[in-house]
């Protein structure tokens, strides 16, 4: 368990999820950088600026320069914020699922927490999520490219 609030993460995230990308780049103090650049607007930076928002420290790559998170740092990168996530927390729950994301789906569903999808180290790749107990199905649909063969997840308070 990460031992951290639910209701808190989930709004902050929704907040910048509303956000378009060149909005949420003026917040974050980065309006001068060019928008289709490789500053990602994924859910590895909306979940990692959620986690800076109740406290959290996180060792990312990208400084924000503006608004209430200016001064943090953030990342942007799913296999990068799951290792963070790994190294300083509990060790995560892993979810069985026999090559089904559907199985994932059903033993998820009704939760709320993080939940990653990783797929092999040497192939890289990776897709996070936060769980709000109802969309366990669509994070799964959308990790099924992916081809994971890890699921992973953290319940949140």
């Amino acid at each position: 368990m990460l031992n951290l609030p639910y209701l808190p993460i989930s709004s902050a995230y929704r907040h910048y999820a509303t956000l378009g990308k060149q909005e949420l780049f003026a917040e974050l103090g980065w309006a001068s950088r060019e928008v289709s650049s490789g500053s990602l607007r994924n859910s590895a930076l909306l979940l990692s600026l959620a986690l800076a928002s109740v406290g959290m420290s996180l060792p990312g790559r990208f400084l924000v320069s503006g608004g209430n998170l200016a001064g943090k740092m953030i990342e942007t990168s799913a296999s990068r914020l799951i290792e963070c996530l790994k190294s300083r927390h509990l060790p995560p729950e892993s979810i069985a699922f026999e090559n089904c994301l559907e199985n994932a789906a059903d033993q998820l569903f009704g939760r709320r927490g993080i939940v990653a999808f990783v797929r092999d180290a040497s192939l890289g790749g990776a897709l996070i999520a936060l769980l709000d107990g109802h969309n366990a199905y669509l994070a799964c649909l959308a990790a099924q490219t992916l081809q994971p063969l890890e699921v992973i997840f953290w319940p949140l308070d």
